[in-house]
């Protein structure tokens, strides 16, 4: 083969392998697969959530990422699936609920143009993970693509420290950017009574949860009210009922720490002490007396437009404070993004209306000429653009449209238009839309307005497409004919379609329906007509006849009507109603105009033809009734009540022997019933001739509430000593002489004898064989029965003695005689009932007395608890209460005594006496039989607790012992010996059975450690109620180890150092650089772990070209040495696959040429 030829293939197989490369790219793009884009970022910061700059951000609060990107250098060759990726730093989280994931990148210029996408990807934990921005086709064809970056974050403190500036990277195209921030912790609070903070809710990004601190400086705070509001935020956002929690807690100093101590009752409605409005907009809740409390509340609120800022004002009132509020402000972390881009060296033509240049016209055909006279067509698309092809920059074009879009008239104007190099040449072109006058006219059918309801105008909207179009009514009057005109409005919309329009009348009258009629053709120019139609309304009087009494056959009823309620009833020519018995005594008044000439008709009856002699008449007119509703209370009722008279008399007659005992009255009262029921009464005397009679005249003869004939009847008021006959109307009394019976009783109060013998006697003598025996066989009862009750015209005075009484010693017995009572005699009886409670009574009562005596013992450790009184108070009852009470004391030997007590009661039976004492403090009372009382008290008792804590970092240095003695003191003496704690009692001891007081007063129990551990400091906290923690202290020892990073040959730009305790990576990172001299240390780091000594190495990351050595220990520090070693290969520009395939290419035809050479030298 010859030489040369041989160099000319090779020499093609070297541009074919350099050219292999782009041409698999372009395969790529074109087949619409995914390419990853080289895009720059160019700067990175952090800001808050409100895109502030700041020097520090609290270490729990979302925040934002601002990036700045950059893909000019890039040319036009973006495509729509480009893409590139940003790798996120492990010291950040990006939770679903506090981040937005998913979000667009827009036109800077446009943000209704979205050119991208960007989705962020969390890795493990949602901590760390790659952001993937990838481009749409808006990016095609165009230059100078960049924009910018917002994306929401978290800090991830397991990577960070709080109160120290932190570096945070973030890695694309491998190319890393580094910005600083400080993630803060608070310090101690000082003097705060309020503080209000919002959170996002990481279930629902539609939900803001709400917390508050009050209190923290624990201030005097009474009649403490809380209220807090959204007025100031978005006028949407409302509270979640049923997220409210009020918790008292107590907080650390700088209250990022707290524990909950109980849950407050929050309590709705009269008396409670949580108000929420109802508009859920604001709430009250009443908090009273919070001197010396620290309170936390939280709650939920609606958040439905992510991304604006919700503001929440909560205001603390109380006696010490008036209106201090705290205001926060929370916003979402939306992530978004930027783009710019532009078209250098084009033409961009963009079509619109023109009389709202925010329309945009789609089709519009334009033609444009070049300078050599040769021409192309641009077409306006679906965003009213079109935008030509690079062009020669520097040279002038003719732009002209000749074909608008449908329904628009073309603008035929050529315009001239210069290509640059720096930016698109553009031109606005706005079209003129063909327009229509569409005419309306109203008409009316309410039969010339009778009812007076028609409007002096009306107002019409103009409706195309079924919506209403704005700016687009018209007034129609009588003045103008009720005629208007929509002047030129567009024949079709900007979609080139016919529009469809038709009008509608706004608040029509209510009474009135509504007709719209237009052209059957569709053709709006036509006009429209507007009918409004009305009926006028009919009503209806329904008509009730009611006899009270009896009733003719039937009546006739007079319609009435008026116009003005201050104007007499006229009647209604022809309107007469006949109700008869038949019908039920109704009948109704039909189809009866309401209005008249445009006023309300009142309507009324009145009854034809009354007999005033007999009858009364009532009308109760309750108006006219509308047709369609049957059930109102309307019509009128017609009631008749009969009004005639009748007269009762009657006579009266004695029956008492023409008063032989002068026990007649003088006069007597007789009563008239009325159906059973007493009406009215009349005195009646004896006439001249000495005759009794009387009369009721003028009566009723019907009731007025129901008309039935009344029943009358006659009675007599009682006449003493008379019995009474009603005959008819006529009445009889009758009297007989009068005799008594003298009833005689023997009551025993204490115990009984075997009989007595009663005597007895008249004005004051005895009477002759009248002796009673009473004894248990007749119940101790008798009497003396049928005795004459007058003589001489006058009562006899009748009274009884005792004669003798056998069975008691009468020297123990009082005995009385009880005063006659007398025996109530039912009407008509002669004899004594004889189980009356009436004559006489004897008691013998029994006088002898008794008493009631005891003593007080006290139970009590001799008062070791101080709790006995200085007195006691001692009660004697029986069955029937309290009878008499007593103070005693230790001056009279604690001894009560109740003396001449009645041994029976006034019903004889024996007394039973007790004993009770008031309740004495925390004792018992115990009583005995013998009258012994005994009052009991047991000393209280009590236990203390105590628990070892240690705060040596889990006995990091290992000196922990196995284990401590603690004592227990009571008023600083030892109690005891010291108790052991160690770990098989948990470290935890309870001493129990311990008295509370000691002569009266509470024992002070303390607790100490003895023979505190060398090396640790003991600190003994709480109280004896709740119990003692006795914490020791032990600070583990630390160390420090420097690093020391040497270069020989070429000195790198920084190094990366890892630390390693035995062979786990400790996460702690150091990078050394030129700037800290290449010297730097791990600080603070423990000596021991679990109590032996850590073995400290190092790593460091490896540098391309370089070779490390490491020397040194953990004690004298290490010194680390990279040494440069050139092992790269020339840069070529071209990409891997391209220097593989190459060098394969290369090496074969070096092969080729010396397998050549060779055959030709040994030739």
């Amino acid at each position: 083969m010859n030489i040369r030829r041989l160099a000319a293939f090779v020499a093609f197989i070297l541009a074919f392998a350099l050219v292999v490369p782009g041409l698999t790219m372009m395969a790529r793009a074109e087949e619409g697969q995914v390419v990853d884009v080289d895009v720059k970022i160019t700067n990175f910061e952090i800001r808050n959530i409100t895109k502030e700059t700041v020097e520090k951000i609290h270490h729990t609060q979302t925040f934002l990422l601002k990036m700045d990107w950059n893909a000019d250098h890039l040319g036009d060759t973006l495509k729509s699936g480009d893409q590139f990726h940003i790798e996120l730093p492990d010291t950040m989280k990006f939770p679903a609920g506090a981040v937005q994931r998913e979000f667009n990148l827009t036109r800077k210029d446009d943000p209704s143009v979205v050119i991208g996408k960007g989705i962020i990807q969390p890795g493990p934990g949602d901590i760390g993970g790659t952001v993937t921005v990838t481009f749409n086709e808006k990016v095609e064809g165009k230059l100078n693509n960049h924009g910018t970056l917002w994306m929401g974050a978290q800090f991830n403190m397991d990577k960070l420290k709080v109160n120290e500036v932190n570096k945070f990277t973030v890695t694309v195209s491998k190319v890393p950017i580094t910005t600083e921030m400080t993630p803060y912790l608070p310090g101690p609070i000082v003097n705060e009574d309020l503080l209000k903070w919002g959170n996002p809710d990481s279930m629902d990004p539609h939900v803001v949860k709400w917390g508050a601190r009050i209190n923290h400086a624990k201030h005097d705070h009474k009649n403490a009210v809380i209220t807090d509001s959204l007025s100031e935020g978005m006028g949407d956002e409302t509270y979640i009922p049923g997220s409210f929690i009020l918790e008292e807690r107590e907080y650390s100093e700088n209250g990022e720490q707290s524990t909950t101590l109980k849950t407050i009752d929050l309590i709705e409605g009269p008396g409670g002490n949580f108000t929420l409005a109802p508009d859920k907009r604001s709430f009250t809740i009443r908090l009273g007396d919070i001197s010396g409390k620290q309170l936390a509340l939280r709650y939920s609120t609606t958040y439905t437009k992510p991304g604006k800022q919700l503001k929440n004002k909560l205001t603390l009132n109380s006696d010490q404070i008036k209106d201090f509020s705290k205001t926060y402000t929370y916003q979402s972390a939306e992530s978004g993004g930027t783009g710019s881009n532009d078209d250098a060296s084009k033409i961009k033509l963009k079509k619109v209306d023109e009389t709202d240049p925010t329309i945009t016209l789609k089709g519009a055909v334009f033609e444009v000429k070049k300078p050599d006279g040769q021409t192309f067509k641009l077409t306006t698309g679906d965003d009213g653009t079109a935008t030509s092809d690079a062009l020669v920059a520097g040279q002038q074009y003719t732009v002209k449209e000749i074909e608008a879009p449908k329904g628009y008239i073309a603008d035929e104007t050529e315009h001239v238009l210069t290509v640059n190099a720096d930016s698109a040449a553009e031109l606005t072109v706005q079209n003129k839309r063909i327009t229509i006058d569409i005419p309306v006219e109203k008409f009316w059918e309410d039969k010339g307005n009778q009812a007076g309801l028609r409007p002096q105008e009306v107002e019409v909207q103009l409706v195309a497409n079924d919506k209403d179009v704005e700016g687009q009514r018209r007034t129609l009057v009588e003045v103008n004919n009720w005629k208007d005109e929509f002047k030129n409005v567009p024949k079709f919309d900007t979609d080139g379609n016919l529009i469809k329009y038709t009008v509608r009348e706004l608040n029509p009258p209510a009474e009135y329906g509504v007709t719209v009629t237009g052209d059957p053709n569709g053709d709006a120019s036509q006009g429209f007509s507007i009918t409004n139609s009305y009926v006028p309304e009919v009503v209806r009087l329904p008509v009730k006849k009611k006899w009270l009494g009896p009733g003719a056959d039937s009546v006739k009823v007079q319609l009435l009507g008026r116009l003005d309620d201050a104007e007499p009833y006229e009647d209604v020519p022809g309107a007469v109603l006949t109700l008869t018995k038949d019908e039920g005594w109704q009948g109704s008044f039909e189809n009866l105009p309401k209005l008249k000439e445009g006023k309300l008709v009142s309507y009324a009856v009145k009854e034809l033809d009354v007999d005033a002699s007999k009858y009364q008449v009532e009308i109760d007119n309750k108006g006219a009734c509308t047709v369609y509703r049957a059930t109102e209370e309307c019509g009128s009722t017609i009631t008749n009540r009969n009004i005639e008279k009748v007269d009762i008399s009657g006579v009266k007659t004695w029956n008492d022997d023409d008063d032989r005992d002068r026990k007649r009255p003088k006069q007597i009262t007789v009563k008239l019933l009325a159906d059973g029921d007493v009406m009215k009464e009349e005195t009646v005397t004896p006439g001249a001739d000495g005759n009794w009679s009387y009369s009721f005249k003028g009566l009723d003869k019907y009731a007025a509430a129901d008309g039935h004939e009344i029943v009358y009847s006659v009675d007599e008021a009682p006449v003493d000593g008379y019995q009474t006959i009603v005959n008819g109307t006529d009445i009889t009394n009758t009297y007989s002489p009068e005799t008594v019976d003298i009833p005689v009783k023997k009551v025993w109060v204490g115990p009984k004898g075997s009989e007595v013998t009663v005597t007895l006697l008249a004005d004051g003598q005895p009477v002759p064989d009248k002796s009673l025996v009473l004894n248990a066989g007749n119940s101790w009862k008798g009497s003396f029965d049928g005795l004459p009750k007058n003589k001489d015209g006058n009562p006899i005075a009748y009274t009884v003695t005792e004669a003798q009484v056998a069975g008691v010693d009468t020297s123990k017995y009082e005995v009385t005689v009880s005063d006659f009572v007398p025996c109530a005699l039912p009407r008509g009886d002669q004899q004594v009932r004889a189980d009356a409670e009436c004559g006489f009574t004897i008691t013998n009562k029994n006088i002898e007395k008794v008493k009631v005596e005891g003593v007080k013992t006290w139970d009590d450790d001799n008062d070791r608890d101080g709790k006995r009184p200085g007195e006691i108070t001692v009660r004697l009852k029986t069955k029937d209460g309290e009878q008499a009470s007593q103070k005693v004391t230790a001056a009279n030997n604690w001894a009560y005594s109740f003396t001449d007590l009645p041994k029976y009661t006034d019903k004889g039976d024996e007394i039973v006496y007790t004993v009770t004492e008031d309740a004495v403090g925390e004792y018992a009372t115990k009583i005995d039989a013998d009258g012994t009382i005994t009052n009991s008290y047991t000393p209280g008792k009590t236990s203390v607790s105590v628990s070892k804590v240690w705060d040596d970092a889990d006995n990091q240095d290992g000196v922990r012992p196995d284990s401590v003695k603690v004592q227990l003191k009571a008023d600083e003496k030892a109690l005891g010996e010291p108790v052991v704690l160690n770990a098989d009692n948990k470290w935890t001891h309870t001493w129990t059975d311990l008295f509370i007081n000691n002569n009266g007063k509470k024992i002070g129990y303390t607790v100490e450690e003895v023979d505190v551990p060398q090396g640790y400091e003991a600190k003994v906290e709480g109280d004896a109620q709740k119990g003692y923690t006795v914490t020791n202290t032990h600070v583990p020892e630390q160390v420090s180890i420097p690093v020391v990073k040497k270069w020989e040959g070429k000195t790198g730009a920084s190094a990366t150092f890892h630390l390693y305790a035995g062979k786990d990576d400790t996460g702690k990172v150091l990078t050394l650089d030129a700037a800290v001299d290449w010297k730097g240390s791990f600080d603070g780091l423990p000596k021991f772990k679990d109590g032996k000594e850590i073995a400290y190495t190092i790593t460091e990351d490896a540098l391309e070209g370089y070779e490390a050595k490491v020397k040194g220990d953990m004690r004298d520090g290490f010194t680390v040495t990279n040494t440069y070693v050139d092992k790269k290969l020339a840069k070529t520009g071209l990409s891997g696959s391209g220097l593989l395939l190459g060098s394969t290419i290369l090496g074969g035809a070096g092969a080729v040429m010396l397998a050549v050479r060779r055959k030709r030298e040994q030739a």
